[in-house]
């Protein structure tokens, strides 16, 4: 979910900023709304995409609590970011509170709107039913719903001239726009590029309708219409007001309106292109990061969303015939899964089997870090050369507990991996663990461990 909204956020700031660098002055405005749609659109979907075009995707086991050790020998227990205090639970609460006062918001709008045209007065104006309301201080409508104020006249023309604006605000659609906007601010408020957006398609709903007032006349009456209305507020967020953006809409009737430009059109097309396909494409840092030789190997390459691989096993039987003296040698290859994820998860040896399994799987790491911190140490070589950085090793805890197939990941240099395999060698040779199951089977489970190794500031000394 957090690599969603990611990419999703990259990318509205990315078609945010195409925005104002082509299309902010344009005067195309049909364009214009049509790429805020497809912004906003495209944002939201782009991110569920298979990524085709990426490389090997670095895919780890269960993460174990992280590992630090300390050049100088000063050792440190750095819990898994799961069993540490993190701020995120603060930062969701918040989240949550605040999107839930923008659905507060959209509610009272709606019963706002619902109480006014239940209690409003209901004229027929040539067919077109207009809602009268004291509530109401400004022209506006809602899908086919058109408000009006009790305490303001207006001639016929006037009437039919702000009848026309509203009407043409609901055959265009732009009803449905706005409260889509709305609707998708309940999740995403905290994106400043969404409210830039929907600032813009709100001022381009008003363009729109304004160049159908092309009649000499009409549109000097027209004109003369939004001045007068130019003070008056809003109703609500909902509506589609006469009396928005009043200034910026007279600037733009009184220009000349100038050809679209073909090569800006085509430059704009391509920069979306480009920019969409590398945002989606761009793979984590980390694993950017990673040489050939690190990453998963394609036997061993879990696919996207799988909890299981299998690896090729090489197995050696030797058999003796006591009648002939002859020895036979057989080899046997088969495949052999490896879970990612398990019912129960294996866990070190050392803890009371009695504890609820939660407390089982906490003893069992605490119990692993330690054997981790008495059986590890600093190499001479890395120390010597300043070297430190994050060791990040695969290995697998078989169906009858023996620790096998380690594979260093990620490794800084200054023979820090080296030290790591050692430990988890000797792990092998001496620890069996519990088992991890699935279904109530016994399995082979993948595990990957952060050993990070840090030398001493001479201000820590």
């Amino acid at each position: 979910m957090i690599h969603y909204f990611l990419e999703f956020s990259l990318l509205l700031l990315f078609f945010g900023l195409s925005y104002v660098v082509f299309l902010e002055r344009s005067q195309e405005h049909k364009l214009k709304r049509l790429f805020i749609i497809f912004s906003f659109v495209t944002s939201l979907t782009i991110p569920l995409l298979p990524n085709f075009f990426a490389r090997h995707v670095f895919t780890v086991g269960a993460l174990l609590p992280e590992v630090v050790y300390w050049g100088q020998g000063t050792q440190v227990l750095a819990q898994n970011s799961l069993e540490t205090k993190s701020p995120i639970p603060i930062l969701l609460i918040i989240y949550l509170l605040v999107s839930f006062l923008f659905l507060l918001r959209l509610v009272v709008g709606f019963v706002k709107l619902s109480s006014i045209k239940t209690n409003g007065l209901l004229k027929n104006n040539a067919g077109q039913k207009l809602i009268y309301s004291d509530k109401i201080e400004a022209p506006c409508s809602f899908f086919n719903s058109i408000f009006l104020p009790t305490n303001t006249t207006f001639t016929q023309e006037e009437l039919s001239t702000i009848v026309k604006h509203e009407n043409l605000h609901h055959e265009l659609g732009h009803t449905q726009e706005k409260l889509f906007f709305n609707i998708s601010k309940i999740v995403l408020w905290w994106h400043p590029v969404l409210w830039y957006l929907e600032s813009q398609l709100e001022l381009v709903h008003e363009y729109e309708v304004d160049t159908h007032f092309n009649q000499k006349e009409e549109f000097v009456k027209y004109k003369e219409i939004l001045v007068q209305l130019s003070l008056l507020p809003r109703v609500s967020g909902l509506v589609n007001p006469l009396s928005s953006n009043i200034n910026k809409r007279l600037k733009v009737m009184n220009q000349t309106k100038k050809k679209s430009n073909r090569f800006q059109i085509f430059a704009l097309a391509l920069v979306l292109l480009g920019g969409t396909f590398f945002i989606h494409s761009c793979t984590d840092e980390s694993t950017q990061n990673l040489t050939e030789q690190e990453r998963v190997h394609p036997v061993a390459k879990a696919k996207s969303g799988d909890k299981s691989y299998q690896i090729p096993v090489v197995d050696t039987f030797i058999t003796f015939d006591m009648d002939t003296k002859e020895e036979t040698i057989r080899i046997a290859e088969s495949m052999r899964t490896i879970y990612m994820e398990a019912d129960k998860m294996p866990l070190f040896p050392g803890c009371d089997q009695n504890l609820a399994y939660e407390e089982l799987r906490e003893c069992s790491n605490k119990k692993l870090l330690q054997y981790i911190y008495t059986n590890i140490k600093y190499p001479e070589e890395a120390r010597k050369a300043d070297i430190e950085g994050m060791v990040l090793v695969k290995f697998v805890v078989s169906d009858e507990g023996y620790v096998h197939s380690s594979k260093i990941v990620k490794n800084p240099g200054g023979s820090l991996d080296q030290e790591v395999l050692k430990m988890l060698t000797k792990m092998g040779d001496e620890i069996t663990w519990t088992p991890g199951e699935k279904d109530g089977k016994k399995v082979n489970v993948e595990y990957t461990l952060p050993v990070k190794f840090k030398l001493e500031d001479d201000s820590e000394k």
